[in-house]
């Protein structure tokens, strides 16, 4: 993993009037936060025959059509999770790929032509219905979540490239033909629309069962299926609540988990629903979180933290998760369509977008550069990254041949004479940076790098540091930097230095008709039955309103024009009838509520 280093220097006080600090920290804020390292383009597509082809098409060896998620085993094959054809499909490694690759085999599907759920029959053993993300062990063995089966299922190394069956089926009381939403009770055995797997080193699962809003920890799935351990629901197996049945999220709670990620004893989870990403230790008794991304409070939930636009430290329904062999973290940020990428020891701030041209936006592309709702990840084991880009139908390969190249930028400080910072260079034998961030603009410095940091044109360049001008929040950042460090940098310019600036963020108003987060449209009741009737949704008052309903592909299920509202609180309700007035499956939908031009979102489980 090829990687800039961001150093923060020490600040001199600043001289400048309150206001005007004020006005210079405010614009050097937009300045920076849409400055991000040089964008870095995928180097390969699958699913496709180019970057601008984005149509999912028919079934094939070399179509996609939304996959969900995508692993690479130890040997370097390759899996996908084609999910809108119910499908796995199997590549020999990235090393000889080229744009539209075909793939080499198929796993739920009898040949690369069928396409239908459970192979258009029952399920069995050997069959997938809308299956999500994927894990490859360390012996090779393939473990999915076969979400609309409601079961994780192991699939035994050697994979054989058609014809594969499963010997391990957890969440269906070990029976292959059963798919019903936590069969015989809800409880250690039982799952409802898991989303993701993980396995340990030492063997030990964990699933992230979405709409029983919580992850399960097997620590031996191959003897039991029992869970041994539950995050998300304070120690209990019987209950599903949503954020402990409270109003606000938590250390402990989740709502609708979608990402995992297990490095040792530390558990990654994306808590897709509340915005944000959890780090629990496996090792403590507590089922509380250590750590967050994405909000600046365990009881804060709101997309991109209601500020209006996302920037390096916020989140919006973040899926799939990924870490290298040194910590560093990768996380989809789906609605926001980008990946973003935390170097180890990982902060509350990203240092690196892709698929985006800078942190404030989140507009979805295609091409080489673009996104549009990513979710599943991996890394093999040259640091290539892959990403599932579930709208546009295809796998992005990033560092084609080998680590990705990270280089960072140095965006230009505003010009002012008490603005230009200064910096003394000596080289010495350790490196000893510094990190003291001030609401100030003429920082000072004295920078030590190791003796072994000049930049050098050989094709194993040693440690060079780049520097950058680094955002930082109210939180206090971490840096690390040691001279053992096994990661390698790419050769760069002389090392100079530039401010480091601090502000405190301002989220948007609360709005007084409107009783819970800015930006979300709240439906109840959820979960609701699909032989209630009906589900109604919360949202502004406003002159006109429209809800339109998608399923968890993206396809739009319903559209509803609900007309004048004159209540105090606006409400609209659904029938749970799709536009041919068909009742819908049971599953997660997405809603967006359009009042008098503003959007506000939410997302709903149907039973």
């Amino acid at each position: 993993m090829q990687i800039g280093v961001s150093q923060k220097k020490g600040p001199r006080k600043s001289r400048l009037h309150p206001w005007i600090l004020g006005l210079v920290v405010g614009l050097a804020r937009a300045s920076l936060m849409a400055s991000v390292p040089p964008q870095v383009p995928a180097c390969l597509v699958l699913g496709q025959p180019d970057f601008n082809t984005l149509n999912p098409g028919g079934a094939s060896s070399s179509s996609l059509n939304h996959p969900a998620g995508v692993a690479v085993g130890p040997d370097g094959h390759v899996y996908v999770s084609d999910a809108n054809h119910n499908r796995i499909l199997i590549w020999a490694s990235t090393s000889a790929m080229v744009n539209g690759q075909p793939a080499s085999g198929v796993i739920g599907q009898p040949d690369f032509s069928s396409s239908g759920a459970n192979a258009g029959g029952a399920a069995n053993a050997g069959t997938l219905k809308s299956p999500g993300g994927i894990f490859v062990d360390s012996s090779g063995n393939l473990w999915v979540a076969d979400t609309g089966n409601n079961r994780v299922l192991r699939f035994p190394s050697p994979i054989p490239s058609t014809g594969a069956t499963a010997d391990i089926v957890l969440g269906q009381a070990g029976s292959f033909t059963s798919t019903g939403h936590n069969t015989g009770g809800r409880s250690a055995a039982s799952l409802d629309m898991p989303t993701a797997v993980s396995v340990s080193n030492a063997g030990a699962l964990a699933v992230a069962d979405s709409n029983n809003h919580r992850v399960l920890i097997f620590d031996n799935p191959t003897a039991s299926a029992n869970a041994d351990r539950v995050f998300g629901q304070a120690g209990s197996f019987s209950t599903a609540s949503v954020n402990l049945g409270n109003s606000n999220s938590s250390a402990n709670s989740l709502f609708n988990p979608q990402g995992l990620a297990i490095s040792g004893n530390t558990l990654w989870v994306s808590d897709t629903f509340n915005n944000r990403v959890l780090r629990f230790d496996l090792t403590s008794p507590s089922d509380s979180a250590a750590q967050l991304i994405g909000q600046t409070s365990f009881s804060l939930g709101n997309p991109n933290q209601s500020l209006p636009s996302p920037d390096a430290g916020t989140l919006f329904d973040p899926t799939g998760l990924a870490l290298d062999s040194l910590g560093d973290l990768y996380v989809a940020d789906t609605q926001n369509n980008r990946v973003l990428y935390y170097a180890a020891p990982v902060s509350s701030s990203a240092s690196t977008a892709f698929g985006q041209v800078s942190f404030v936006a989140n507009g979805h592309g295609g091409g080489s550069n673009g996104m549009f709702n990513p979710q599943g990840l991996a890394l093999d084991g040259d640091g290539t990254l892959l990403v599932a880009d579930n709208q546009n139908n295809r796998v992005l390969v990033y560092g084609c041949g080998g680590a990705v190249s990270l280089a960072t930028s140095t965006p230009s400080p505003t010009a002012s004479s008490t603005a230009s910072p200064t910096a003394t260079v000596s080289p010495t034998t350790t490196a000893s940076p510094t990190a003291s961030p001030s609401p100030t603009v003429s920082p000072s410095s004295t920078v030590s790098p190791t003796a072994s940091d000049t930049p050098t044109a050989s094709p194993s360049p040693t440690r060079t540091p780049s520097f950058s001008c680094t955002t930082t929040f109210s939180q206090t950042p971490t840096l690390s930097a040691t001279p053992s460090a096994t990661r390698t940098f790419s050769p760069g310019p002389s090392p100079t230095d530039t401010p480091t600036l601090t502000w405190t963020r301002t989220p948007l108003p609360t709005q007084t008709a409107y009783p819970r987060e800015q930006g979300r449209a709240v439906s109840y009741p959820n979960p609701v039955a699909r032989g209630s009737g009906q589900v109604c949704i919360a949202f502004p008052t406003g002159s006109q309103a429209r809800i339109q309903v998608y399923d968890l592909l993206g396809r739009q299920v319903a559209d509803v024009d609900q007309g004048a509202i004159d209540a105090p609180k606006g409400t609209g309700c659904w029938n749970l009838r799709n536009s041919e007035g068909q009742s819908v499956a049971s599953g997660i939908y997405y809603y967006r509520v359009q009042v008098d031009g503003s959007f506000f979102l939410g997302k709903m489980t149907v039973r």
